[in-house]
């Protein structure tokens, strides 16, 4: 379900942290490009602004690695399975001290549902 989202590795609120969102627009055939902006939103309320779309294949490793050499603390991504792996394995990778949000926006959204993660509104995510 877009906009509904998974905290993955968050053991603490994201609140006084650097923050990060990466979001693939053609997830879901759009519903990542039609749920950033109520994403956008909830996350700028608590005062989280810097977001970051792919582009093309292979733009989640690479932002993925610029999160971590940034000092990124939380990285919430906004996409689908696709987007989801292409982003943890180069996490998994590094070792690095990296929180992930995950927030299905994806057709089946499976990494989500066979991890077991909670989902709640964007502005849960936001919070935590």
């Amino acid at each position: 379900m877009a906009g509904s989202c998974s905290t993955c590795c968050a053991s603490s609120p994201v609140g006084g942290s650097a923050v990060r969102i990466l979001y693939n627009p053609a997830a879901g055939s759009g519903r990542g490009i039609r749920a950033i902006a109520g994403i956008r939103a909830a996350f700028a309320r608590f005062g989280f602004s810097d977001v970051r779309a792919t582009v093309r294949a292979g733009d989640e490793a690479r932002l993925a690695s610029e999160a971590m050499d940034d000092g990124i603390e939380t990285l919430v991504v906004v996409g689908g399975d696709g987007t989801f792996s292409n982003v943890a394995g180069p996490v998994a990778a590094a070792g690095a001290p990296l929180r992930l949000g995950l927030i299905p926006a994806g057709t089946g959204n499976d990494f989500v549902k066979n991890l077991g993660l909670a989902t709640g509104a964007p502005e849960q995510q936001a919070h935590h």
